[in-house]
């Protein structure tokens, strides 16, 4: 199962990630793996021209565009690789 942290809050200075997919509130010792998640989360959506209301979008060429999705890509794949050599399994699942 892949766990997507869709929340982050703290409390008396820790980090903890909100998971609603799992229903659980972890404790974080350090914001850099999940700051690591959010930029590649942005740049996969800035590659395919997401906006908000105080922005437009950008263009981007197909050849940085495939360069993007592949760091995107390249990062998914090592936090797996690692979560699945912490928990000891080579079983992949699909889906969320």
């Amino acid at each position: 199962m892949k766990v997507k942290p869709i929340g982050i809050c703290f409390d008396y200075g820790s980090p903890f990630n909100v998971h609603t997919s799992t229903g659980t509130l972890c404790m974080a010792n350090s914001a850099t793996s999940l700051e690591d998640y959010w930029k590649h989360l942005h740049l996969f959506g800035e590659t395919f021209g997401l906006q908000t209301k105080t922005s437009t979008s950008i263009i981007v060429e197909i050849p940085q565009a495939i360069e993007r999705l592949e760091q995107v890509y390249s990062f998914g794949k090592k936090c797996v690789d690692a979560v699945m050599s912490l928990i000891g399994t080579t079983a992949v699942t699909q889906g969320p």
